[in-house]
């Protein structure tokens, strides 16, 4: 039992921050920054590239300096403490939360503890994260207290949009993920014909419980390894598991073709330009599609191991031209509008 324990705890850490570098770096700023703002951000972890980006576009996006935590389970006493911390020097704490699937079960915990401490909070770009049988979404009774008591909400796609109005009937605002205000002014990709990368980023557990089957994901790669042949690309494999965040972005930014079953694995390929086949293993994929690109249609988990009909799809994916651009910047844009007006809640507040 004890070695279990220890074992939950070095992962749980390792999920969070990748490093003992990273935590003490982190700690450090937080500790400087406690004496210049009373600013917390808050995202669900570092090592998750998806995540991690949806913060740094977060901040990209307000541009006011602040702490750093994290919104999980294992976290919470580090932000109690930083909270605690604030309210000392006299600072009243300001929680600046998202992006990412913070609207699973997973995370009640951080929300109970929240609405406890009874402090201004703004939630921005985040959205449901839910698999049936394994992700569930938050708890009816504690989401319904966490938008009366918001003092901002904005939601990243339809699915969680309507989730709440069903619930709640309150309709709160759509903006993009955050992670395209950090990725598109950086990475924007104005020409594709000299990347020779067929790039797959692979959630390994959604599709091996979309697939109900362990062995799926190999004959994947058999398969989009002979594709990749056939069109004279080099296959390459990515998770958006990592610290390495601009390394892995240059992978996206070097690829000529995207399939993804992870919901930033398109986002990013959508943030850079670059030609993206979704699998859609779970609701948020189909949703984000369906919200800011109804044009594009999933792959179902069951096509990827049709080798004939995989070779078309990856075809149609290399010759087909669509011009997004001014669609993404007028996203971007409306999620500069949007923290514009919740700056000027935040500073009313100092």
């Amino acid at each position: 039992m004890f070695l279990h324990t220890i074992f939950n705890k070095v992962k749980a850490f390792d999920d969070l921050h990748g490093s003992f570098f990273y935590f003490f770096k982190r700690w450090f700023y937080n500790l400087v920054g406690i004496k210049k703002s009373q600013i917390i951000y808050v995202y669900a972890s570092r090592k998750n590239v998806g995540d991690y980006l949806s913060y740094r576009g977060i901040r990209t996006i307000f541009n006011i300096q602040g702490l750093e935590c994290f919104a999980s389970p294992e976290a919470i006493s580090e932000l109690q403490f930083f909270i605690k911390i604030l309210k000392k020097t006299r600072k009243k704490p300001i929680l600046i939360i998202g992006g990412g699937g913070l609207f699973q079960e997973v995370f009640d915990p951080f929300w109970e503890c929240i609405l406890k401490k009874n402090i201004l909070f703004i939630v921005f770009g985040i959205g449901m994260n839910k698999l049936t049988g394994y992700r569930k979404p938050t708890k009816s009774s504690l989401l319904k207290s966490i938008i009366r008591n918001a003092s901002y909400i904005q939601v990243r796609d339809k699915m969680t949009q309507k989730h709440i109005k069903n619930l709640t009937d309150i309709s709160v605002p759509i903006g993009i993920c955050p992670s395209v205000n950090y990725i598109y002014p950086r990475y924007w990709c104005n020409k594709l014909e000299g990347n020779k990368v067929l790039l797959h980023v692979i959630h390994p557990f959604d599709i091996s419980v979309s697939s109900n089957s362990s062995n799926f994901l190999e004959t994947v790669r058999l398969y989009l390894q002979k594709v990749a042949d056939q069109y004279g690309l080099i296959y390459k494999e990515e998770t958006n598991i990592s610290l390495n965040t601009e390394k892995v972005l240059k992978k996206f930014y070097n690829a000529r073709l995207v399939i993804s079953s992870r919901l930033h694995g398109c986002i990013i390929s959508y943030a850079m330009g670059v030609p993206f086949i979704p699998l859609a293993c779970d609701d948020k994929i189909a949703s984000f599609l369906e919200t800011y690109l109804p044009d594009v249609h999933p792959l179902k988990t069951k096509d990827l191991v049709d080798f004939n009909l995989l070779r078309e799809i990856v075809n149609e994916g290399l010759v087909r031209k669509i011009n997004y651009q001014d669609r993404l910047k007028k996203y971007v844009q409306t999620n500069i509008k949007e923290a514009n007006k919740v700056k000027n809640l935040i500073f009313s507040s100092f």
